[in-house]
C-alpha cells in the first residue's frame, strides 16, 4: 500500500496577498497586484520585486507602497539568515564527523562533542539570556519580556490603543527584530532632522507611484471649501483613484466672490494639472454655485463627469425625512428626556447604573447624528424604564418637580417607543449607504445597488403599504433624480462583479442600467473604434467568458475592488 500523504502544515506566506496565481494550480507564474507585472519563477522573486531590490530577471515595482517594501525586505534578510545558519549547521555536522578520529570522547554509550566544536554553542547551557544562538526561531519567555518593553512605551506616553492598528507597526517590529540585538533606535534629532527629510523622499516617491497609475485607471477630483480659524475661505484639491488618495493643494479663496466663474476657473487649473485624459470625474459640494460651476466645467471638457457630494445628498435626505411634521414631533420629544438627564449629573449617573451605553451618539453628519441617538436611546428605553421606578429615583428629591414628571411620562409612553422604533428602522437603510460613502473603500461600484436595497429595506418594514412607504420613496427619490444620480452610478454598479453576477441583482437587465453604461462610454471615449472595442469586451463579461470565466477571477468578485479586477484581467 503506498504512504499516505500528510498535509504540509508551513504557514502560508504572507507575500501571497500581494499578487494573483496566472493558473489557479501553479505557484510558478503570478502576477503583481501593483503594477500588474507578470513574474515566473515563485513567490521569493516576487518579494525581490516587492522590496525594490535588483534581482535577476525580476524588475522593481514603481509602485509598491513603503510599508510593504521593509516587509518584503525584512522578509529576505530572514530566508539569508535562515540559509546561513543551515549552511554553517551543515559545516558543523561535517566538523563533528572529522572530530570522531580527532578525539572525541564518549560518555555512557552518547558521543559529546569537545567544547572546541563548532556546535558547542548551540547545545550548552545558556549562562545568560541573550549570550548564545538557540535553534527555536521562538522563545515565550524573550516574547513576553518584548510585551511588557511595549506596553511600558506605550502606557508611559499615553499613546492611543488606536495605534497598535496602524499598517506600519507590524512592518516596524519586523524591522528591528531584523536588525538583531544592539539596534539603537532613532535619536531625537535624527528624527526631526536627516531621516525626516528621507521620509519625505520617501513619500514623494508614493506619490509619484499615484500619479503614474492616473494614466491607467483614471482618477476623481474632489473639492471641498472650510474656513480657518483666521477667518479666511480655504478651497482644497485632492485626487482619489484606485492607487490610493493624495492632497494636490489648497487655495485661499478670501478675496475673491466664490461664484460659478471663480470655482470652475479653480478646477479647470487642477484639471489641466492633473491631465484632461486622465479625470473622469469632479465631485464638489451641493451649492448652487458649485452645481453652476459644474456645468460649466463639463461644457469646457465634453469627457468629464460632475458629480455633487454622495454623502453630502444622503444627508439631506435624512434632513427632509427629518421635516416631517410626526418626525419632528417624536425627535423634539426625545431630546427632551436627553437632555434633562445629561444636564443632571445625579440622574445621568443613575442611568449608567440602569443601561449599558450612553443616550446620544456623534455621527459623520449633523442629521445623521439625530437618527443613531434615536437608536441609541431605543436600545436603553428598558434600563430606562427601570431606572425611573427605582428606590433611589423615588427617594429623590427633586423627582416629584415638573420637569422630571414630563421626563417619566414620556419614558413611559408606549407610542413614543413606537414611533422611535419606525423612525430607527426606515432611517438605518440610508444611514448605512452613509457608512458606504465615508468609508476607505472606493463607493462608485456600490452606491446604485446600495440605494436601490435601502428602498426595498424601508417597502420590506412596512410591509408593501404603499400609503406609508411611498412618501419616504419620494423624498429620496427627489435628491436622488434630482442631483446625485449619474451614468457613473449605473456604469459603476454594472461593472462591479460582486454586484453584476449576484443571483439576486437586477443590473444587468436595469435599462436605466444600461443607458447609464452607454452614456458614459460614449462620453469618456470620443473614438468609435474604442467604443466598438469596449462594447465587444463587455459582451466577454456578460457571458463570464475567456479572463472573466478563470476560477481566480470569479473568486476575487467579491474579495477585491471592482477597479483592481476590471484592471489585472485587461493586462492579462
Amino acid at each position: 500500500m503506498a504512504p499516505r500523504k500528510v498535509a504540509s502544515k508551513r504557514p502560508r506566506d504572507s507575500a501571497w496577498e500581494h499578487c494573483v496565481r496566472v493558473n489557479p494550480d501553479d505557484d510558478h507564474r503570478i502576477v503583481c497586484n501593483y503594477c500588474n507585472t507578470n513574474i515566473s519563477g515563485g513567490i521569493n522573486r516576487l518579494k525581490y520585486h516587492l522590496a525594490r531590490i535588483p534581482c535577476k530577471g525580476v524588475g522593481t515595482c514603481d509602485n509598491s507602497p513603503p510599508e510593504i517594501q521593509i516587509q518584503m525586505k525584512a522578509s529576505l534578510d530572514a530566508i539569508k539568515e535562515a540559509e546561513a545558519k543551515r549552511a554553517k549547521a551543515k559545516q558543523a555536522v561535517s566538523a563533528m564527523g572529522r572530530s570522531e578520529f580527532q578525539g572525541t570522547s564518549s560518555v555512557a554509550g552518547h558521543s559529546t562533542a569537545s567544547s572546541t566544536s563548532p556546535l558547542s554553542p548551540f547545545f550548552l547551557p545558556r549562562t545568560s539570556p541573550g549570550s548564545q544562538p538557540s535553534l527555536h526561531s521562538f522563545d515565550e519567555k524573550k516574547k513576553k519580556e518584548a510585551d511588557m518593553a511595549v506596553r511600558r512605551f506605550w502606557y508611559h506616553d499615553s499613546l492611543p490603543f488606536n495605534y497598535a492598528k496602524s499598517p506600519f507597526l507590524q512592518p516596524m517590529v519586523d524591522a528591528i527584530a531584523s536588525a538583531g540585538p544592539g539596534y539603537k533606535f532613532p535619536s531625537y534629532n535624527s528624527l526631526r532632522g536627516k531621516e525626516l527629510d528621507e521620509e519625505l523622499e520617501c513619500v514623494k516617491q508614493q506619490l509619484e507611484s499615484i500619479k503614474k497609475s492616473w494614466k491607467n485607471t483614471g482618477c476623481t477630483i474632489m473639492s471641498d471649501g472650510w474656513t480657518d480659524q483666521r477667518g479666511r475661505t480655504i478651497i482644497n484639491f485632492v485626487v482619489a483613484c484606485p492607487q490610493g488618495t493624495m492632497f494636490l493643494k489648497s487655495v485661499d479663496a478670501s478675496s475673491h466672490v466664490k461664484n460659478a466663474d471663480l470655482i470652475c476657473s479653480l478646477l479647470a487649473e487642477v484639471v489641466e494639472e492633473v491631465g484632461v485624459e486622465n479625470v473622469v470625474q469632479v465631485i464638489t459640494d451641493n451649492a448652487a454655485n458649485y452645481v453652476l460651476a459644474g456645468k460649466l466645467l463639463c461644457n469646457k471638457y465634453p469627457t468629464i463627469f460632475w458629480t455633487p457630494c454622495a454623502a453630502h445628498c444622503i444627508d439631506l435626505m435624512l434632513e427632509d425625512i427629518g421635516k416631517l411634521e410626526w418626525v419632528q414631533n417624536v425627535v423634539q420629544e426625545c431630546k427632551h428626556i436627553t437632555k434633562y438627564i445629561y444636564n443632571h449629573a445625579w440622574v445621568l449617573s443613575l442611568m449608567r447604573q440602569f443601561t449599558d451605553g450612553e443616550l446620544s451618539r456623534l455621527a459623520v453628519t449633523r442629521f445623521a447624528t439625530n437618527f443613531l441617538s434615536l437608536q441609541s436611546l431605543l436600545d436603553q428605553y428598558q434600563g430606562l424604564r427601570r431606572m425611573f421606578c427605582s428606590q433611589q429615583w423615588l427617594f429623590w428629591k427633586d423627582g416629584t418637580k415638573p420637569d422630571a414628571m414630563s421626563v417619566k411620562l414620556s419614558v413611559f409612553k408606549d407610542d413614543l417607543w413606537d414611533k422611535v422604533t419606525e423612525i430607527v428602522s426606515m432611517s438605518e437603510p440610508l444611514v448605512k449607504v452613509l457608512r458606504i460613502m465615508d468609508g476607505d473603500k472606493p463607493a462608485m461600484g456600490y452606491i446604485y445597488e446600495g440605494m436601490d436595497r435601502a428602498k426595498e429595506s424601508i417597502k420590506a418594514f412596512y410591509k408593501g403599504d404603499s400609503s406609508k412607504y411611498l412618501p419616504i420613496w419620494r423624498i429620496i427619490d427627489s435628491r436622488w433624480d434630482r442631483q446625485l444620480h449619474s451614468p457613473l452610478h449605473a456604469a459603476g454598479a454594472y461593472l462591479n462583479p460582486s454586484i453584476f453576477y449576484h443571483e439576486g441583482s437586477n443590473v444587468r437587465r436595469d435599462p436605466e442600467v444600461m443607458r447609464g453604461v452607454m452614456m458614459s462610454i460614449e462620453k469618456m471615449y470620443t473614438d468609435i473604434d474604442m467604443q466598438d472595442k469596449i462594447n465587444m469586451q463587455r459582451d466577454l463579461y456578460k457571458g463570464a467568458t475567456g479572463m472573466f470565466g478563470y476560477t481566480s477571477t470569479i473568486r476575487l468578485r467579491d474579495r477585491k475592488m471592482p477597479c483592481k479586477i476590471m484592471f489585472l484581467i485587461c493586462i492579462c
